[in-house]
């Protein structure tokens, strides 16, 4: 007597009582497609696979699908899709006669939201990345650093040296304090290049470097113009080959340095000075990370004959002590803007070599001002790095990097800024080690290669 009421409700309208229709179908699998999309995007996020598009992207896809119904399936009898369209599978699927208001509303609204997420995760994941981004165009006036023998104000703050295939103007003094240089060893003896110069502008603040060229091997014949227009336009045809041999490492390397990024940037810039002609303009594309507490600012030339040349600074994001980000990234933009470029070391040869002649060492002795001592030593640092940068055979320049640096150790000693004595330390001894490994691999029967080898006991001895 109570059940027949109690059925007739069941079987209502709202009751599951019709094969679901295709429209309905089709806005489950949407739910679902947008789900499966945004795990795909997801995986990669996670797991940092390079987001080139390949082959593999589609089987992918579909394996990763396919789990996601069988997973659905098993825990809830249906999946995302179906639950928020109100289907229930029962052999096929079904819906009812005329869903609710309210219930068409969430569906629509589930849907919505199931889709902008997919959007936003694969923009974020893919879009975001530099490999699918445009690369926009960075016009650049020249800068000129105030001459040598201009004194006060910037005057000594500049030093224009060559590095490898560049002559530019460097800062020397970084909030107040002399920038030295690191050399780090990689075995020799070098033929050709070292393979990078270190400034240390407020370690581990602010670090310069110098890279030794790199040209990717597919790019070894294609003009700087052509990477230009590849970089600028993503979709280009042909260009996708180019856009990734370009930029794979030195992204890779820099989510490494930043431990993930958070922001890029990405543009192909050229320093427009009329001085010049046109194949010794600086010409190339910057990039740009940052992440929760480092940022990198990365700066690849391409020369006219497309030699690819990179120097970059990691950064604290925050200010400290003795740094302020925004003031370091000017630095460099402003060292950017001063350089032209060669396909030959030879000008670089000759420019070190006749700045070399007018180094007298002897006359260290007659600076009695210790700052005064200190930014000379470190300006001689960076002279005779810039000499190897171009000329890595150069025994000499090993032999006196190995001299002044033990005089910087030595006064390290006695400086009675305890903390300023241990930075200097902190610099003198690995460029002893260095010097010393790199002289044993160019000369090592010069008698000069066992007094480095004396000068690195003196240190370890302290």
């Amino acid at each position: 007597m109570t059940q027949a009421p109690n059925s007739a409700e069941v079987r209502g309208h709202q009751a599951l009582t019709r094969p679901a229709p295709v429209s309905a179908r089709i806005r489950a699998r949407l739910v679902d497609l947008a789900l499966c999309c945004t795990l795909f995007a997801a995986l990669f996020g996670l797991t940092g696979f390079w987001p080139a598009l390949r082959w593999w992207w589609f089987p992918l896809l579909g394996t990763l699908a396919g789990l996601y119904g069988l997973l659905a399936l098993a825990l809830l009898k249906s999946t995302p899709g179906e639950l928020a369209w109100g289907l229930r599978r029962r052999g096929t699927l079904f819906q009812a006669q005329s869903p609710a208001a309210s219930r068409q509303a969430i569906a629509i609204f589930l849907t919505a939201a199931s889709i902008g997420l997919a959007a936003l995760a694969c923009e974020h994941v893919f879009l975001r990345h530099p490999l699918w981004r445009s690369a926009q165009n960075w016009a650049l006036t020249p800068f000129l650093p105030p001459l040598a023998q201009e004194r006060g104000g910037d005057s000594e703050r500049w030093t224009v040296l060559p590095y490898y295939y560049l002559l530019g103007a460097w800062p020397t003094r970084y909030e107040g304090q002399p920038i030295f240089y690191g050399l780090p060893y990689e075995k020799g003896p070098p033929e050709r290049f070292l393979g990078r110069i270190v400034a240390r502008w407020n370690p581990p603040h602010a670090l310069l470097t110098i890279e030794g060229p790199k040209t990717p091997e597919r790019l070894e014949q294609e003009t700087y113009e052509r990477i230009r227009r590849c970089l600028s336009s993503p979709l280009e045809r042909g260009c996708r080959r180019i856009r990734e041999a370009a930029l794979r490492r030195h992204v890779t390397e820099m989510e490494k340095a930043v431990g993930g990024a958070r922001e890029w940037d990405l543009r192909w810039f050229t320093v427009e000075n009329p001085a010049l002609p046109d194949p010794e303009r600086a010409r190339g594309f910057f990039l740009g990370a940052r992440g929760a507490v480092r940022g990198q600012d990365r700066v690849v030339l391409v020369t006219s004959k497309g030699t690819h040349q990179a120097f970059y600074m990691e950064y604290s994001t925050a200010p400290a002590a003795g740094h302020d980000p925004a003031r370091a990234r000017e630095l460099l933009t402003q060292s950017l803007r001063s350089l032209r470029t060669s396909e030959e070391l030879g000008p670089g040869r000759s420019w070190t070599e006749r700045l070399l002649q007018d180094t007298r060492l002897a006359e260290l002795q007659a600076i009695r001002d210790p700052d005064a001592l200190i930014q000379r030593l470190a300006g001689i640092q960076a002279l005779l790095l810039s000499r190897l940068s171009v000329e890595p055979r150069t025994f000499d320049a090993y032999y006196h990097l190995g001299g002044i640096s033990l005089t910087l150790f030595r006064r390290s000693l006695v400086h009675p800024d305890r903390l300023r004595g241990s930075e200097w330390a902190a610099v003198a001894r690995p460029m002893i080690e260095s010097a010393h490994a790199y002289a044993r691999d160019v000369r090592p029967e010069d008698p000069r290669t066992q007094e480095l080898q004396n000068f690195l006991l003196e240190i370890q001895k302290r």
